[in-house]
């Protein structure tokens, strides 16, 4: 064994060090092509030098592989007593590669404690402080498949208990000439490593979200037929049946019934009616029941040949007189007739003009919410209402303003990742205030100089809350519309105070009586307001010198899920309150990132191509902020091409959602209502009279100013209406007379 590489026993005795008196299975399959694997060997051991000595004896021959569950005698659940590891396999032939895999996994916030190279794939492994019992072994099958999800894993391997490659051996697996070997390098091991279940509940999607992981990249055909299946097992009542015993009891018939096989193969012989061949349709309906077994359903599937059969071969009742009716010979052949439909060209209707439909409302862009920030966004919005976006965004704002001074990039602006934050949502019912509330907390509660003011009246009370050696100051409001009330007092100067602020840490104003003086100050904002209050709160004093294009705007709808919210566990803020500890600690090692050329190029190609317009203002300013707060925030130690993608992404949506929520400059309620109609239009495509009400909050402005802005666009060629829909829609431009339609 050389120095570099761990050894087996070495590996075992940690693996299995907290499960005295249970045995450790070692299985040796003779592995041949176009043929089931056959067992070789199989047994259960508790000498740990026994065990080695047989795989050594047998890895000259076959593939080797250990039980990761600890067992009492037996080799199935039944007799598995606990799991010392959370584990997956990652197979390469599913289209990731080892870079990606490793990528990710790097990115991923609990390290494992063990990365193998399996010849075909990675093992990883993640040990636990504590085994999971027999009790837990539900929370470990949910937690798997969410890893399993996270890094397109093979979902095969989810169950309890699984085996896997040995260390020290071979894969002769026939497509590898020569083999590959099985090794655990020192790079990749870290026994120290050790985690409990409640890390991973805390970081990992919910069971609910997660789905099976993509194989190959399907067709067309297969989305359309897939959609399709629901309608093909209503038409049969026989699979119908099946179905409901896979979801309702974990497999597809109680265990031991005889037919448990042919169930299968029927409901298999409906799947290879779909695209995708028999392949795919295991993965589509076997590998999530608890009973799956891979190599009997591998013999099952090599056991089709030809078409599908129809019912009287199919069911044990023949053919229904529901399927008689319809004139099908097998519910299977509705599949083929769609699958005939996806392939034969179609004449389209023509839809209106891409300018008529209008693009749809934009939703806050997912997949840039990882790192801390994602994790605790992911956290609190799996306990409460508010929307994920909210934690996300309020989670960054108060980071970058505790960063400000001390974060930057390498760039001669050397921007500051300082935020001018508002969360917009239509109601209460949206958790604005939650969302600030918990978020403000959790950093107060987590660093101890973090500096937060909820609320200031005037330049020289900001002033007085800045006094002292911490400069940096997080301004904190549950209705934004306060703070907007204290700028519009005469001769307050809180507003060009704060507007100066956004990108300057000095500021000054003296009069006769007072004298206000900033110095190295640093200030960001986080605040809330709904949607109907932003748009029309604004005046002149504020458009006119661009404060409102210095806010950054986040919209979200909440929805009614707990009604008493559960307490979240102190385990989980524990860690979260870790993982902002290493964000810090890493931005306090790399206060300056680079930028790498290619994250340059990028960014120099968007800046260079966004579209001169006014909701385009200081995007450019804020990209730059999040550049390095993304970057902090994802533990990198430079900016690089994915997350400069990510800033773009986000300023992308900020763009759209400023088209859609900038104050309305006009002077009476109707020309106010003409432009939010239009607004709504742009947006939503075409709007039925009921929904364009209470979008544009009709109960508050009345009836006669709706209806007139709305006479007055249509009269004006602007906006046309749909008969037979009920449908207004926005006219495209250049139209000349009245667009009235009836189909």
């Amino acid at each position: 064994m050389t120095a570099d590489l761990v050894g087996g026993r070495e590996f075992l005795e940690r693996y299995f060090r907290e499960c005295d008196g249970s045995n450790i299975e070692l299985r040796a399959l003779h592995i041949v092509e176009k043929a089931p694997s056959k067992v070789v060997h199989q047994k259960a051991y508790t000498d740990i030098e026994a065990l080695l000595a047989d795989a050594e004896k047998l890895a000259g021959k076959y593939n080797i592989y250990f039980n990761t569950s600890a067992l009492n005698g037996g080799f199935d659940e039944d007799h598995a007593v606990a799991v010392p590891a959370l584990r997956i396999d990652i197979d390469f032939k599913t289209g990731i590669t080892e870079a990606e895999a490793r990528k990710m996994l790097s990115a991923f916030p609990l390290q494992p404690s063990a990365i193998i190279p399996s010849g075909g794939g990675l093992q990883v492994h993640w040990f636990l402080a504590e085994p999971a019992g027999r009790e837990d072994f539900h929370r470990v099958k949910a937690i798997i498949k969410s890893l399993v999800f996270t890094f397109r894993a093979d979902p095969v391997a989810c169950g309890i208990p699984q085996i896997l490659r040995l260390i020290n051996t071979v894969n002769r697996k026939p497509i590898y000439n020569p083999p590959r070997p099985v090794t655990l390098t020192r790079e990749d091991w870290h026994p120290e490593r050790e985690f409990s279940l409640s890390d991973f509940v805390a970081l990992l999607p919910v069971e609910s979200e997660v789905q099976q992981p993509p194989t190959k990249k399907p067709s067309t055909g297969t989305l359309l037929s897939l959609d399709l299946i629901g309608v093909v097992f209503e038409r049969c009542p026989e699979l119908d049946g099946l179905r409901r015993n896979a979801i309702e009891a974990g497999r597809l018939l109680p265990e031991n019934k005889p037919g448990e096989h042919l169930a299968r193969i029927r409901v298999m012989n409906l799947y290879r009616a779909f695209d995708g061949g028999p392949e795919r349709a295991v993965r589509e309906i076997f590998s999530h029941l608890d009973d799956f077994n891979s190599r009997e359903t591998e013999k099952q599937t090599a056991s089709l040949h030809g078409s599908p059969p129809p019912c009287a071969e199919l069911c044990p009742a023949g053919q229904c007189a529901e399927i008689k009716t319809l004139g099908k010979w097998s519910p299977i052949a509705f599949a083929y007739e769609a699958r005939r439909g996806a392939r034969t060209p179609t004449v389209e209707v023509a839809a209106p003009p891409a300018e008529v439909q209008g693009p749809n409302v934009r939703d806050f862009p997912a997949e840039i919410m990882t790192g801390a920030a994602g994790a605790f966004a992911h956290l609190y919005s799996s306990y409460m209402e508010a929307p994920k976006q909210f934690f996300y965004m309020s989670y960054l704002t108060c980071l970058g303003s505790y960063l400000s001074g001390s974060l930057t990039i390498d760039s001669e602006l050397r921007p500051q990742p300082r935020l001018y934050t508002l969360l917009l949502a239509n109601s209460a019912d949206d958790r604005k205030s939650t969302a600030i509330s918990k978020v403000v907390s959790f950093f107060v509660e987590s660093i101890a100089d973090f500096l937060t003011c909820w609320g200031v009246g005037s330049a020289e009370g900001l002033q007085t809350r800045l006094e002292g050696s911490n400069k940096k100051l997080l301004l904190a409001f549950d209705e934004f519309m306060a703070f907007v009330g204290k700028c519009k007092i005469e001769s307050s100067v809180l507003l060009p105070c704060v507007n100066t602020l956004f990108e300057s840490n000095y500021y000054e104003s003296r009069t006769k009586k007072n004298w206000v003086l900033l110095k190295n100050a640093h200030l960001a904002i986080l605040a809330a307001s709904t949607i109907a209050t932003y748009e029309r709160t604004w005046s002149p004093a504020f458009t006119d010198i661009g404060f409102n294009n210095r806010l950054w705007l986040v919209t979200g709808k909440g929805q009614r899920r707990f009604s008493c919210p559960r307490t979240i566990p102190e385990e989980s803020k524990r860690l979260a309150r870790s993982k902002l500890s290493a964000v810090l600690d890493h931005a306090e090692k790399h206060p300056v990132l680079d930028i790498e050329l290619e994250a340059r190029e990028l960014y120099h190609d968007w800046y260079m191509g966004r579209p001169p317009t006014i909701h385009g203002k200081r995007l450019d300013t804020y990209a730059l902020r999040f550049a390095s707060l993304l970057a902090v925030n994802d533990l990198k130690d430079k900016v690089d091409v994915e997350t400069m993608q990510k800033v773009i992404t986000l300023c992308d949506h900020q763009h759209h959602v400023r088209q859609l929520h900038d104050p309305i400059d006009a002077d009476n309620v109707v020309a106010k209502l003409e432009e939010k109609i239009r607004r709504t239009l742009r947006a939503k495509g075409k709007v039925g009279n009921r929904e364009l009400k209470r979008a544009l909050h009709v109960n508050q402005t009345g009836i006669w100013f709706y209806t007139t802005a709305l006479d007055n666009l249509m009269k004006e060629k602007e906006v046309g209406f749909d008969k037979e829909s009920g449908m207004f829609f926005l006219q495209p431009e250049g139209v000349t007379r009245s667009v009235t339609t009836s189909s």
